[in-house]
Parts: structure tokens; C-alpha cells; sequence
């Protein structure tokens, strides 16, 4: 297991059936040197052990390779602004498998989701959509088998998808202009074999399952 070691500012992996971690990124000494981490929030990990991490206080995409101290920046976003160069606080990230140098970045603190390319001054696409269902505070995000792409709308208490090839959010679950929420800032998202539809309500300590979308 890989711990997102937020406030210390590291990567963690434990072990099977053991409680004692192993840093295995980071320093604990937040800066932007590429041997160091700040607020790390989301991590892949490929066949080979290298990892993809988001860090929200340096607002990049590191790739830090196994058993190595130092890692290379994919994605060196911007904080301050709406322009699709800028970056701040990324929270989640999705690698697209298909072309191997893309990625998908919740960017909560510009309420939306963009389409990167490794090494790019801008994204590819932004996903936000239109005043009714515009994204706010974005945070966890998935795709499906299909190519959906499924965002944790927290602030606006639901889930929204982007179908594939489409940068026009639909509601799938949770609050709409003129309902009671069913859930209050979900965070976290995920789905079963049978893609039932799992959802972190973290200010109601909680976990809603929605079936087969």
C-alpha cells in the first residue's frame, strides 16, 4: 500500500499485513526541489514501481522513478489563474493508457478538470461545463471502461460525468439546482466489477452505493 503523506510531505509504502511504512518519496521538507515533495494528494504506481504524484503545494506532476531520490516534473502548472497553462492545488490524476503520455488532473482549486500532455506549457482540454452543472471543487475523479470520465463535484454535493470524447457534464448522482442533496462533499469515487458506483460522503462519515449506472 502507497500512503499519501500529506502534511509531512512524503510517500509512504507498506508492506503486506505490516503497519511500519518505508518513505519512498520525499523528505518531509516542502519545497520545490524535484528530491522533495509538497502536500502530496494522489499517487500511481506502475508495473515497475514508478510512481506518478500530484503535489497541491507545488502545483505539478512529478514521475519519480523506483528506489531513486530524485524525480523528473511531467507537468509544472501555474497557480493564480484560468488559463489552461496554470495549475493550482491538483488533487487526483488518471493516466491515459491508451497514448502513455497523457493524464487527467482534477484542478479543485479552478473548478475543473483538464486533459494534460507530459511536458506541455498547456492542456490539451478543460472540462468544466456549462452554468448549471459547472463544476466546484472538483476532487477525486475515474474512468470507466467506456471512457466516461466520472468527477467528485464536492461542493455541489454530486457526481457529474463526461462522456467520452465530450466536454459536457451530465448529473449521475447527487444534488441538482433545485434538490436536497443525497450527499454532502463527496471526496472519493469508485466503482465495482459490476461498475455500481461508490461515493465518499465526508462530512456525513459515510459511503453510498448507487447500482449499475
Amino acid at each position: 500500500m502507497y500512503v499519501a503523506d500529506y502534511d509531512n510531505h512524503r510517500v509512504q509504502r507498506y508492506p503486506p499485513n505490516s503497519s511500519n511504512g518505508t518513505t519512498v518519496a520525499g523528505t518531509g521538507s516542502p519545497n520545490v526541489a524535484t528530491t522533495n515533495l509538497n502536500q502530496p494528494t494522489a499517487i500511481i504506481v506502475d508495473d515497475e514501481l514508478n510512481m506518478f504524484i500530484t503535489e497541491n503545494g507545488n502545483n505539478r506532476l512529478v514521475f519519480w522513478p523506483f528506489n531513486t531520490t530524485n524525480s523528473t516534473i511531467l507537468i509544472n502548472g501555474r497557480s493564480g489563474g484560468t488559463a489552461s497553462g496554470e495549475l493550482s492545488n491538483p488533487y487526483d490524476l488518471i493516466l491515459v493508457n491508451t497514448s502513455g503520455n497523457q493524464v487527467y488532473l482534477s484542478d479543485p482549486a479552478k473548478d475543473r478538470v483538464q486533459l494534460w500532455t507530459f511536458g506541455a506549457g498547456v492542456a490539451n482540454e478543460t472540462f468544466s461545463t456549462a452554468y448549471a452543472l459547472k463544476l466546484s471543487t472538483p476532487r477525486q475523479i475515474k474512468i470507466d471502461p467506456y471512457g466516461n470520465l466520472y468527477v467528485a463535484d464536492s461542493l455541489r454535493q454530486r457526481v457529474v460525468v463526461f462522456c467520452a470524447n465530450s466536454t459536457t457534464g451530465f448529473l449521475v448522482v447527487g444534488r441538482n439546482t433545485n434538490s436536497t442533496p443525497t450527499f454532502d462533499d463527496p471526496s472519493g469515487i469508485a466503482f465495482d466489477s459490476r461498475l455500481n458506483l461508490y461515493v465518499a460522503s465526508s462530512n456525513n462519515h459515510e459511503v453510498l452505493k448507487y447500482e449499475l449506472l
